[in-house]
């Protein structure tokens, strides 16, 4: 497999490789072309008299060194029509280019990525020269002056066919910036909805390593109309950027911050130490071996990462798969970027010239599915532990209303043992009558029905949640809840005021409505619990009615809701009691939208306010 896309990558090079020197008008004729390389700085008329290798037919990589190379090309032309030499080595510093005819220097032409634009002869991102029309031989001598990369092809003709030849070039880089714009907007976006920091850091990351990537191949210089040392400059923020975006994304996606604390502190020590090295190796020549530092840095930060990812799907996390596949296949566009146009013979080509554009569009695609499954996994890990708190809560509310069956029950069974007890002790002494008898067995059935009241009542409160709706008295049914609480309430020294004026009918969902209800009261006696303790307790509800809707308002003298906004009380995992699982409310708010309601809270001066707004 690894052969096939071995000869696969050759066959679509060698398909879009370009030609060392394209002559792209029948006007003009290359009688030859070489090339010179030299570390001394000599003169142009010193370079002719060097021995110049001939130009391979397809472009190659001149290598990633310290040296002066010297281009030579012999020109005729056979028309009057401006024609221009045009170089594709995007990032050289500058090029000098001295032109002769008959043995007589002629002029003298400066143009590259270093100079500003207004300085340039001819306004281009590439470096653009005007060529001589003679129909003898002219000789032109290109000098570069390059420390980096260096991706060589030459191309001859007008400016038109200039232009023509670099369309498939632009087209690519305006593709990868759409896309890759397109990306960072989603992201930004999901980030401003979710609050998710890992969608907030790959928005950065990618961000960095787009600006890197235009900076580096030398377009967005000419575009936003800078010199290349501005540019630099511009590149140590991008580069600083996206090592600070990858850093962070990682952090947060892979959660290091709860499961690998280590690797997180040693991951932040490899970004500072690239950052501080990121801006001397643009000076190398200066500070001795200053580029070579910083190469070994990036590489040991980015493999770093790799292995982190590594470790963590290991570990069973699932999207560091994804994380592993983005990160390792980008770097390997990347770093193939630089070792193959690292005089290593592999055609110079729009495969090759724009593998950091794919390393691009590869990170932003897996990265975006690592994200997704990411999502996915956190809404199934939010699910249980929804799942989990509602039991918990559920639990909660079985022991509150567990005590309160135990408070009411006590005392109709002792007055049921009372009542047996003493027929019992009539019957021994044959003082009983029946008229006694039936009033016993009259009493004992009243404290039976009670009870079974009771049980009724805490029925409603495990019975499966439907949809139906029934009509049923408002009033009589906060009665009867506050009655069910009351002796627990008592217990508390907590007092619910409640004065139903008339009867009031509503249609709704009576199970569902009660829990919202329950939910209410209990969270307001911890409240009065916790916060209230030398005051008198008091919970108050009323209910009021309009042409179309009931309002049922609670509120309580507990010192009120202390989180800020307050319309947070109503999310899951959110509480305002020490201890509260978050859930109580959250739920109460869900139930009130079902049954087509609003519910609200504000505080009060002495306490807080909820307030429910139900259809008739």
């Amino acid at each position: 497999m690894k052969s096939v896309f071995l000869l696969l990558f050759v066959f679509i090079n060698l398909l879009f490789g370009f030609d060392s020197v394209e002559i792209l008008n029948p006007h003009i004729i290359v009688h030859q072309s070489g090339y010179f390389k030299t570390n001394k700085n000599i003169t142009p008329e010193s370079a002719l008299k060097q021995q110049f290798i001939p130009l391979s037919k397809k472009a190659v990589s001149f290598g990633f060194d310290h040296d002066t190379y010297w281009f030579l090309f012999e020109v005729s032309t056979t028309s009057n029509e401006q024609f221009f030499l045009d170089s594709k080595d995007i990032l050289g510093n500058y090029q000098d280019l001295y032109v002769y005819h008959n043995g007589k220097f002629l002029r003298h032409d400066k143009n590259g990525f270093y100079l500003p634009l207004e300085d340039k002869m001819i306004k281009t991102f590439s470096s653009r020269f005007t060529l001589e029309t003679h129909s003898s031989n002219t000789l032109y001598l290109l000098k570069i002056n390059n420390t980096y990369v260096r991706l060589i092809s030459f191309a001859f003709g007008s400016e038109k066919e200039i232009e023509k030849s670099w369309n498939t070039l632009l087209m690519i880089l305006v593709s990868t910036t759409a896309i890759a714009l397109s990306f960072f907007i989603y992201n930004l976006l999901l980030f401003i909805f979710t609050k998710d920091k890992s969608f907030l850091y790959y928005f950065v990351y990618m961000l960095g390593f787009l600006t890197v990537n235009q900076l580096s191949l030398g377009y967005l210089p000419f575009i936003i109309g800078i010199d290349g040392k501005t540019t630099m400059t511009f590149w140590i923020y991008a580069m600083i950027t996206y090592t600070f975006g990858l850093t962070f994304f990682t952090i947060h996606f892979l959660n290091l911050h709860d499961k690998h604390k280590r690797l997180k502190n040693i991951f932040i020590i490899l970004l500072i130490i690239n950052n501080i090295l990121t801006p001397f190796h643009i000076f190398t020549g200066i500070i001795p071996y200053s580029q070579s530092l910083w190469l070994l840095s990036i590489q040991i930060f980015q493999f770093f990462a790799i292995f982190i990812g590594i470790k963590r799907y290991r570990e069973g996390f699932k999207p560091a798969l994804y994380y592993l596949i983005a990160t390792g296949g980008g770097i390997a566009f990347s770093f193939g970027f630089v070792i193959l146009t690292k005089n290593s013979g592999v055609y110079y080509s729009l495969t090759t010239l724009n593998l950091p554009n794919i390393a691009l569009l590869w990170d932003l695609i897996f990265f975006s599915l690592a994200l997704a499954y990411r999502i996915k996994l956190l809404k199934e890990e939010n699910a249980k532990n929804e799942q989990l708190a509602i039991m918990k809560s559920r639990q909660k509310v079985i022991g509150e209303l567990t005590g309160n069956i135990a408070h009411q029950w006590r005392q109709p069974l002792n007055s049921l043992g009372a009542i047996i007890a003493n027929v019992e002790g009539k019957i021994k002494y044959s003082h009983l009558s029946d008229e006694e008898l039936i009033e016993s067995c009259r009493l004992s059935t009243s404290v039976l029905q009670h009870l079974s009241g009771t049980i009724d009542t805490l029925q409603d409160f495990f019975v499966d949640q439907t949809d139906e709706k029934e009509n049923f008295d408002l009033n009589d049914h906060l009665v009867s809840l506050i009655h069910f609480l009351k002796d627990s309430m008592a217990h508390q020294n907590i007092t619910i005021n409640f004065t139903p004026q008339n009867t009031l009918f509503i249609h709704s969902n009576k199970n569902l409505f009660s829990q919202v209800i329950m939910n209410i009261l209990l969270n307001a006696k911890d409240i009065l619990i916790e916060n209230n303790q030398e005051k008198k307790k008091i919970i108050t509800l009323s209910t009021t009615i309009t042409d179309s809707e009931v309002i049922i308002t609670i509120e309580d003298n507990g010192g009120g809701i202390k989180i800020d906004p307050i319309e947070k009380i109503f999310e899951l995992f959110i509480s305002g009691k020490t201890g509260g699982l978050g859930i109580g409310l959250y739920m109460s708010k869900n139930i009130v939208e079902k049954l087509g309601g609003e519910i609200s809270a504000f505080n009060t001066k002495n306490g807080a306010n909820f307030t429910i707004v139900l259809p008739m």
